[in-house]
């Protein structure tokens, strides 16, 4: 487009929006209208032997236009042809609405940072390390580019250094995609995995205060030990924290009603002792919590100590 034709359109208040090829209607009514007049008339043979058989043909031609029109128009509803809609009025806040929804339109189109990052991570790979690249090739890789994270990219760089140092024949744009998608897919994995983890205990720390709030007073041994054999089995730390916290409350809810510690010691001692399921390892650390539990001395900071 001529610089006299973007002024004039410019001062128009005429917003510009690029089209893809294919998309005669993006093209605006005249394309539009070029393509349907192009699918009606086909391929248009006159007989030039004679005046006679040339008017023959034309006639053909002209009805089978006619025929062919006719049948495309609405018979329900009458709509405006081109020219009385381009005569209709057109309000000054319908024209704003218009100009607003295509520049959101060319907003959506152009690349975000965070894409266009990628975009100059992928270019400079292609300099740096002189690959040769196909046109087509290259608009895909730019395209699919968009979709992988920026951490994944810089340890694809790492990983295809090593690789293409060892073999050169793999130095291609396909091999590079390749190791991309390997590591995003582990990526992926890794965060579905925790994701399942984090999950899991959330379930487990709902399941514990669930007990908590069932708990009936008083407080009995068993739901101590239960508290004390999650805390030395589960490998999360803040699952572990709230087991050992319930306990310790517990414990001195417990200790309340016994004069002589020892007898509460011997009952915890019983009941860990049933714990076959445990090994003996773990039933040392149990004794060792509740031993700190049961003295009054026992701080805070030796609790966590044991974690």
């Amino acid at each position: 487009m001529s610089e006299d034709a973007r002024v004039y359109i410019k001062n128009q208040g005429i917003e510009l929006v690029p089209v893809g090829p294919g998309n005669p209607k993006g093209n605006g009514t005249d394309e539009g209208a070029f393509s349907q007049m192009k699918k009606a008339l086909g391929n248009i043979c006159l007989n030039m032997s004679s005046p006679k058989a040339l008017a023959k043909s034309f006639l053909e031609a002209l009805i089978s236009v006619y025929i062919n029109m006719r049948n495309r128009l609405c018979l329900h509803e009458k709509k405006a042809n081109p020219t009385e809609q381009m005569a209709m009025p057109v309000s000054e806040d319908q024209r704003n609405l218009e100009r607003q929804r295509l520049k959101d339109h060319k907003k959506a189109k152009s690349v975000c940072e965070k894409d266009q990052i990628k975009l100059d991570r992928l270019h400079w790979v292609i300099g740096h390390f002189g690959l040769d690249v196909e046109p087509e090739a290259l608009k895909y890789a730019e395209r699919t580019i968009k979709a992988y994270e920026l951490e994944t990219i810089g340890e694809t760089e790492t990983a295809f250094l090593k690789a293409i140092r060892r073999k050169s024949d793999r130095k291609n744009i396909s091999y590079f995609f390749g190791i991309l998608k390997n590591i995003q897919q582990q990526r992926d994995d890794d965060a579905k995995r925790q994701y399942c983890r984090e999950r899991y205990n959330y379930q487990m720390m709902l399941e514990m205060q669930r007990r908590e709030n069932d708990q009936q007073y008083p407080v009995t041994i068993d739901p101590v030990i239960a508290m004390l054999e999650r805390a030395v089995t589960q490998k999360t730390r803040f699952v572990k924290e709230l087991a050992i916290r319930r306990a310790r409350e517990w414990t001195q809810e417990l200790m309340k009603g016994y004069n002589y510690l020892g007898v509460l010691k011997k009952k915890f001692s019983d009941a860990l002792g049933k714990l076959n399921h445990l090994s003996l390892e773990q039933k040392q650390k149990v004794w060792e919590l509740i031993e700190q539990f049961l003295n009054p001395k026992t701080s805070e900071k030796s609790v966590t100590l044991f974690l």
